[in-house]
């Protein structure tokens, strides 16, 4: 499945740039732990498990390594733009 845009793309025209930098933390720290609500009882052979994303094999741990590693680029995105 073709993509409409390319990942660093996806946020245009979603208002992110307008939203306080509070806001966007808060929306951020949701996001994660909705995500690993529902990972948190997931039993070893579960992570195992296999599935296909856009045409490629992949298993729910790494998909999991992908998107911690995502979100650490976007912290250290987010400590570039606040100068920390």
């Amino acid at each position: 499945i073709p993509r409409s845009a390319p990942p660093w793309k996806l946020h245009e025209g979603k208002g992110y740039e307008e939203l306080p930098v509070d806001e966007l933390l808060e929306r951020l720290r949701q996001a994660r732990s909705a995500s690993l609500e529902l990972v948190r009882g997931l039993k070893p052979e579960q992570w195992m498990r296999q599935g296909t994303l856009l045409g490629t094999t992949t298993s729910v741990l790494d998909l999991g390594s992908w998107l911690t590693n995502h979100d650490r680029g976007h912290v250290a995105q987010i400590r570039r733009l606040c100068g920390k």
